[in-house]
């Protein structure tokens, strides 16, 4: 089984991996967002070395940053339903790692 394939606890046999059953939804959610906020973490500090670096904050929910953290993880989100609740934990890692980056990737 695939790293970013879950096992159903619930045992709903209509429960699918493309089609998760409600409380299977939610573990989804709880399990994938870790690992969803780490990639944001990564995609800030690759940011964070070019032109961008004087910005203040990370634009955690601005129209541009939430569609490329959507094509970040996809390959999380087997339900469709995944597809927002991580890629706004993918842009709020992002903003965390924005706030504490080291003073190296800050505008001096």
């Amino acid at each position: 089984m695939p790293a970013h394939e879950l096992h159903c606890t619930s045992g709903e046999p209509s429960c699918r991996q493309a089609s998760l059953w409600l409380p299977c939804l939610a573990d989804a959610i709880a399990q994938r967002r870790p690992q969803a906020g780490t990639i944001g973490m990564m995609w800030a500090e690759r940011i964070c070395r070019g032109e961008h670096r004087a910005r203040e904050s990370w634009p955690t929910l601005d129209g541009k940053t939430l569609a490329i953290a959507r094509r970040k993880v996809a390959a999380l989100a087997t339900d469709p339903r995944l597809l927002e609740p991580l890629a706004l934990a993918c842009s709020e890692g992002a903003a965390v790692w924005w706030r504490s980056r080291p003073a190296q990737y800050r505008v001096r």
